[in-house]
């Protein structure tokens, strides 16, 4: 769970890959694995 606060009068445009906030680690980990299972690696 990320405890940071999202400073939006900074942020241009940004993506969304959960309605909850997330830390980074686990949403290089959700990437990582929409891709491996687009590209058929598992």
């Amino acid at each position: 769970m990320s405890h940071e606060k999202i400073y939006e009068e900074y942020v241009e445009d940004y993506i969304s890959v959960s309605e909850y906030p997330l830390g980074a680690a686990c949403c290089i980990s959700m990437i990582k694995t929409a891709v491996e299972r687009k590209l058929n690696i598992l």
